[in-house]
């Protein structure tokens, strides 16, 4: 959206001014509030941990002041216990029926024996469960001994609420005295209380002292936790009885309301269980637990309100989470956690032996009620700095939208002066005067304004004179620069081009107008191409095509264009191009089709000359020197010497032939090879101990001078031809050496090569024909020696390296021997397991009707050294498929799938499975054929070899067979 100079005015300052500014402030105040908000939390944290460090210590302070009641009253119910033993240990005296204690006791007509008034001592009380036959009051009478010592332990004790002896036929002695009549049924069964069964074998086999859970005491003294233990007579005698102390929940509530916890805090009691023993008034609140139910007095205690301790207890409405929290930590610890949705921090500490935990507990607003005081006022200041903030920028916003409007105005007023001079030039009117402003920029823009439209008048008449040469130029030229408006079909060509056909400009108005003018072999090209052009296919095209001048004489011409510029649908409206003659270039290209020719039919009748040669010369030397080899087994002396002087001669002019014959194909990379892992140290070691026999016939010492000390060392190569490398390097070194001399082979192994040398001290090559060395038939200058050659061998040997993949190469010093040195690539032991390794490495089979495919893979299997066979049905090639797998290995198949039938029968699919193929085309959707690799033609022949190695899976042995192939036969 394009703004006026003022709206750019006032959206530069607000942009580049106020608005950082802002920003700038915002971040301030940003950082001011993080700030109290980090310091907030940091105060938090050091809050929370003191918190916790001061309650765990109250907590084991407290813990230790309760552990140190609770040792005193097991000390207390221990001599207890002991001292009830020793009573029921002791006679029983006979007159103890009429004593002053008996006087005390009534029996009800329920059979309830209990003691009807105080006199001081404890009250007993003989349940009528217990037939009063089977009750024994002798002993109920002679407990009173007991008396004394529980009016002692109660005195001196505030926490105990009674003491009690209990036995197992349900006789129940408790002090101080209460009326038992009253308060419990006639047929209570005091064995059924936790404060009996817990102590008894079953509860507690290692009879020690044992604290209850909070239960509802049945003898009127409310919530009540007991400390109990078990009277034996005899160590193997059955539970006598149990002696007891109670303690009322009030009493540990009333100890723990008085500890002091900070932070408004309270302190709670839970035993083992997770049950709350003692919890003051503000923590059952908290704890979501209700108040201590009002408890019923002794006069109106009766069996409906008896309950058991596993029946009724307000520690069961503790959280769940707390218990679970502090029963799964630590003896002593801290945590925080949240109970009846508020935060609190909680520390407990274990009080030993009971398995007890005193808690300590205060609330998380409360701990950081200071801090978030704090952190309020600081948040207000920070909402005064904003409101301050925001009325210094709407005050400064004003000031600045008054004073821009005066810079806007003294800027747009000038600019629009210039605007006004612009058009005016853009429509023609150059000269125009200076603008006049105060600002120093705007002038110069102005006079800049003002020799742009005096460049541009100068520029306009040069641009004039200029179109008229080049309209001149075109009407003289022979060349055509051509624009065709495909709307309205109008065509429009240099003057000089229409004048070359005898035309005007004028009668040359449609593209269609050519069309008399072309030679009719090119009209029908032409027309495909007009049409693809207007169709919108083509963008840019190039066609070759002949037309007929004013003289009637045939010119080529080359047409270049393209479309220029197009429609709403894509639709091409306008071309451009040119016409170039280029006639000479044709008939250069005609003269080089003849020459090309020609060389042709030369090659063909050199091969022609090679076979007849092949077999004019070869047939009869061979004669001559069989007949040689024969007449020198029978002849001698001097008829001897010249035998085999022809034996030699024959020999030598063989190799020449062989040479001759072999140089060509090597040289056009026609020669085939069979490239396989051989042993290389053998195949050496051979050839130096043929040669060595030649050697010593010259006086010359032949030996292997470097060799690994490995048993074999394999090479990728063709053993004849390496032999043949070998034999031609080593002879020339004996023939080129003088007598007393020595040839030195070596071999020298690399990360993925070997290099063979062979050194002699013989004459040696001159530098300034090293260049030459591998020329045929040079000879270097030993043409006129007495030393036999033709000049092909160091040539053939050229191209076998080469051909072998690997390098060949001289360092040589004349009068100084020649050492000749060349490369081949290591190879790696064939693998056999490979699924393509059983293929025939020499033919290929192509299963196809498509002569364009035929055409391409014969020429690729000849510059391969390979065989193609063709077929057009599959049921021909299975057939030499089966045949060719009897005699060897089956070809490598390629086949146009489409031919196939469908579905696929067992014969292709068990053909396929076992010897696997190539795909020649995309072929029907069918899993099996959708695994075969496709061969995408148009291929070259290197790509065909680097495709066939790759799908073998190794490096491909062309020419060679593997031999666990296994032959292809129908049916399986």
């Amino acid at each position: 959206m394009l703004l006026s100079a003022r709206q750019w005015m006032y959206r530069g300052f607000i942009r580049n001014a106020l608005l950082p500014l802002m920003l700038v402030e915002a971040v301030l105040v940003t950082v001011y509030f993080l700030t109290q908000s980090m310091m907030q939390q940091d105060s938090m944290a050091q809050t929370h941990s003191e918190a916790e460090y001061t309650l765990k210590h109250s907590a084991q302070r407290e813990a230790l002041i309760v552990q140190q009641e609770l040792n005193h009253l097991e000390q207390t119910l221990t001599v207890l216990q002991r001292d009830t033993q020793r009573i029921l240990n002791t006679p029983i005296e006979a007159s103890i029926l009429h004593s002053e204690e008996a006087q005390r006791y009534r029996t009800t007509e329920n059979g309830v024996f209990y003691t009807d008034r105080d006199q001081g001592g404890a009250a007993a009380f003989y349940s009528a469960r217990t037939p009063l036959s089977q009750q024994d009051h002798r002993m109920a009478l002679h407990m009173a001994k007991l008396d004394p010592l529980m009016q002692d332990f109660y005195a001196l004790n505030p926490w105990i609420t009674a003491l009690y002896f209990n036995t197992a036929d349900n006789y129940h002695r408790i002090y101080p005295w209460m009326d038992t009549h009253q308060q419990y049924p006639d047929q209570v069964d005091i064995t059924a209380f936790n404060f009996y069964y817990q102590a008894d074998p079953t509860h507690n086999p290692e009879r020690q002292t044992i604290w209850t859970e909070t239960y509802l005491d049945p003898a009127g003294q409310g919530w009540t936790i007991s400390l109990v233990a078990p009277i034996y007579l005899e160590p193997n005698a059955p539970m006598s009885g149990v002696v007891g102390i109670d303690i009322s929940a009030e009493t540990l509530v009333e100890h723990i309301e008085q500890l002091k916890v900070p932070w408004s805090g309270y302190a709670a009691l839970m035993d083992s269980n997770g049950n709350l023993l003692a919890v003051p008034p503000q923590g059952r609140l908290d704890l979501n637990a209700p108040s201590t139910p009002n408890l019923p007095t002794r006069s109106t205690l009766n069996k409906n309100v008896l309950l058991k301790t596993h029946e009724a207890g307000h520690h069961q409405h503790m959280k769940q989470n707390l218990m679970e929290a502090i029963q799964n930590a630590p003896e002593n610890g801290a945590l925080h956690i949240t109970l009846n949705q508020q935060a609190f921090t909680v520390a407990w500490a274990q009080i030993p032996h009971t398995q007890w935990q005193l808690l300590t507990l205060a609330k998380d607003q409360n701990l950081y009620a200071s801090t978030d005081q704090l952190y309020a006022s600081y948040q207000q200041l920070g909402y005064v700095m904003i409101t301050g903030l925001l009325l210094f920028y709407i005050g400064f916003l004003g000031y600045i939208w008054r004073h821009s409007r005066v810079i806007a105005n003294n800027i747009a007023s000038p600019l629009h002066q210039l605007h006004d001079q612009l058009g005016l030039i853009g429509a023609g009117q150059y000269q125009q005067p200076v603008l006049q402003s105060p600002i120093f920029e705007i002038q110069q823009a102005g006079q800049a304004v003002q020799r742009m439209g005096h460049l541009l008048a100068q520029s306009a008449a040069a641009a004039e004179q200029q179109h008229l040469r080049l309209q001149q130029v075109l009407e003289t030229t022979t060349e055509n620069i051509w624009h065709i408006d495909l709307v309205h079909d109008r065509y429009q060509c240099s003057p000089g081009f229409a004048h070359r056909l005898g035309l005007t400009p004028d009668e040359l108005t449609h593209w269609e107008d050519l069309n008399p003018l072309i030679h009719p072999e090119d009209q029908a090209r032409l027309d495909h191409l007009r049409q693809q052009i207007r169709s919108g296919r083509i963008e840019q095209f190039i066609c070759d095509y002949r037309l007929k001048d004013a003289h009637g004489q045939w010119f080529w011409v080359m047409t270049q264009g393209k479309t220029n510029q197009r429609d709403l649908r894509h639709q091409p409206v306008e071309l451009m191009g040119t016409d170039v003659d280029i006639s000479l270039l044709k008939r250069q290209q005609e003269a080089l089709e003849i020459a090309v020719k020609v060389a042709e039919e030369a090659n063909q009748a050199k091969a022609e000359f090679m076979a007849r040669m092949n077999h004019e010369l070869k047939t009869p030397l061979n004669s001559i020197i069989g007949f040689s080899q024969l007449l020198s087994q029978e002849l001698t002396g001097q008829h001897l010497h010249q035998v085999k002087e022809v034996l030699v001669a024959g020999q030598h002019l063989n190799a020449l032939i062989n040479d001759l014959l072999d140089q060509p194909q090597a040289h056009n990379n026609t020669l085939r090879l069979q490239l396989t892992p051989i042993d290389l140290i053998a195949l050496v070691k051979s050839v130096v101990n043929q040669m060595q026999v030649i050697a010593q016939a010259h006086q010359i010492e032949c030996q292997l001078t470097s060799c690994p000390h490995i048993d074999s060392l394999l090479v990728r190569a063709d053993a004849t031809r390496l032999r043949q490398i070998l034999h031609n390097l080593i002879s020339n070194a004996i023939k080129y050496n003088w007598p007393g001399g020595h040839v030195a082979v070596s071999l020298i192994p690399e990360e993925r090569w070997v290099r063979i040398e062979v050194k002699d001290n013989g004459t040696g090559i001159p530098r300034a024909r090293q260049a030459e060395l591998f020329t045929p038939f040079n000879r270097l200058g030993m043409e006129h020696s007495p030393i036999p050659g033709s000049g092909i061998g160091l040539s053939l040997c050229h191209e076998l390296v080469l051909s072998m993949g690997g390098d060949i190469g001289l360092d040589s010093e004349e009068g100084q021997g020649a050492h000749f040195w060349f490369t081949l690539p290591l190879s790696q032991t064939p693998q056999t397991s490979d699924e393509h390794s059983h293929w025939s490495t020499d033919t290929w089979l192509a299963i196809t009707q498509d002569h364009n495919t035929i055409n391409q893979l014969q020429a690729a299997a000849q510059t391969l050294g390979y065989i193609l066979l063709v077929c057009d049905h599959p049921e021909d090639g299975l057939e030499l498929i089966e045949a060719m797998s009897q005699q060897g290995a089956p070809p490598l198949l390629m086949i146009e799938t489409q031919l196939l039938p469908f579905p696929i029968t067992e014969d292709w699919h068990q053909l396929i499975t076992q010897t696997g193929c190539i795909r020649l085309d995309e072929g029907p959707n069918d899993p099996l054929l959708a695994l075969l690799p496709r061969l995408h033609l148009p291929i070259t022949a290197a790509e065909m070899d680097t495709f066939i190695s790759d799908l073998s899976g190794v490096a491909y042995d062309r020419h060679s067979t593997s031999s666990d192939s296994q032959p292809y036969s129908r049916g399986g």
